[in-house]
């Protein structure tokens, strides 16, 4: 059994996917019932080889119709599918259960996130300051903002540490990356990659590497955030997203781990109630310099909305979401992320999804 555990987590899994895997599984148990009866029947077990040929040929092509993977590697389920949105096709990637990216085809500057508008709006905030427009993204999904960047600020370097090749892969063969792009991928861990001597300052870092509620817990800590800003321009400025429900536990503690490192650090619901929502996305901006908001009420994404300068909490709201509860300091010797989100697993409900009678003296205690 020990030996069966290794060889599935380093090799069959890598070779055969889970759904074949357990398929496989399948089929040798049912070949050794058919050899134990075969000592006792062997005219039933003709019958029921035939039977069993029949069944294992029908179950194999209903399994294979039914995988929900267009790729299935090491990190992912990896899905993709076409949908409509505003008129036009769009190319959708789902790792897992996460909806992680929308990709127009034909509008490569079209966003369909809240953080990903913020996200837009801290680039051109940083593009009208910065002589030299470059920035490093921790995770690449389907390569969307990368793409983004690539056609609205021509010339700019990027790149990507993205851990799974078949990502990056999927991005050129799926959502729109073109062969000729000039982003720079690193089929890499992000920490691996960090932990090196810096070889350029970045005026942009983005995170997007918290993939559904399932958060490397690497990535989050005050050893993480050191070798962040030892990437970062001095004027830079790093942007992660991540997901947290009304309580905000893993929201307070991110925030509190990452104030030993940035002396500025502005945080942005995605969504208004918040508060009260069992799941919300937030992005958090950091840097060594405050950031003009005034300036940012003048920047949009092309909707209009200057989502950042007006959904931005207030100096005093972080000092009371810093004191509604435990904010622990993560370290890689401690940084227990899945418990402070098990509280939004639980749920498992819709971004937006109000919780029960709340409070602000009970967000803790909310689901």
């Amino acid at each position: 059994s020990i030996v069966g555990t290794f060889a599935t987590g380093f090799f069959l899994i890598s070779w055969f996917g889970t759904y074949n895997i357990v398929l496989g599984v399948a089929f040798i148990l049912m070949a050794l019932g058919l050899a134990l009866l075969l000592h006792h029947r062997p005219r039933a077990v003709a019958i029921g080889l035939l039977v069993a040929l029949s069944l294992s040929v029908g179950v194999w092509a209903l399994t294979h119709s039914l995988n929900p993977c267009t790729l299935e590697t090491n990190y992912f389920c990896i899905k993709v599918r076409e949908e409509t949105r505003h008129g036009g096709p769009v190319r959708v990637l789902i790792l897992d259960r996460l909806v992680h990216s929308y990709s127009s085809l034909e509008d490569p500057t079209e966003l369909v996130y809240g953080y990903e508008k913020v996200y837009a709006e801290a680039t051109e905030y940083q593009a009208r300051r910065a002589k030299e427009l470059s920035a490093l993204f921790i995770g690449g999904g389907g390569y969307t903002f990368p793409r983004y960047m690539e056609n609205v600020y021509p010339g700019s370097h990027l790149d990507v540490i993205e851990i799974d090749p078949a990502v990056t892969q999927v991005a050129y063969d799926y959502m729109g990356l073109s062969p000729t792009s000039s982003v720079v991928s690193y089929n890499e861990d992000a920490r691996l990659f960090l932990e090196r001597p810096p070889t350029r300052r970045y005026s942009l870092i983005m995170g997007d590497a918290f993939n559904d509620y399932s958060v490397p817990y690497h990535l989050t800590t005050d050893e993480f955030n050191r070798r962040v800003r030892a990437w970062l321009a001095d004027d830079g400025l790093y942007l992660v997203n991540l997901i947290d429900g009304a309580g905000a536990s893993f929201l307070r503690s991110y925030l509190h781990t990452l104030t030993r490192t940035f002396d500025h650090i502005v945080v942005v619901p995605t969504i208004e109630n918040w508060r009260w929502s069992v799941r919300s996305t937030f992005v958090l901006i950091a840097g060594s310099q405050p950031l003009d908001l005034e300036a940012l009420a003048e920047i949009d994404a092309g909707d209009g909305s200057a989502l950042l300068a007006h959904r931005a909490l207030s100096e005093e709201e972080v000092v009371e979401l810093l004191a509604a509860g435990p904010a622990l300091t993560l370290t890689d010797r401690y940084a227990p992320v899945d418990q402070l989100l098990a509280a939004v697993v639980r749920n498992q409900l819709p971004e937006g999804v109000v919780a029960p009678t709340p409070t602000p003296e009970n967000w803790d205690h909310l689901p």
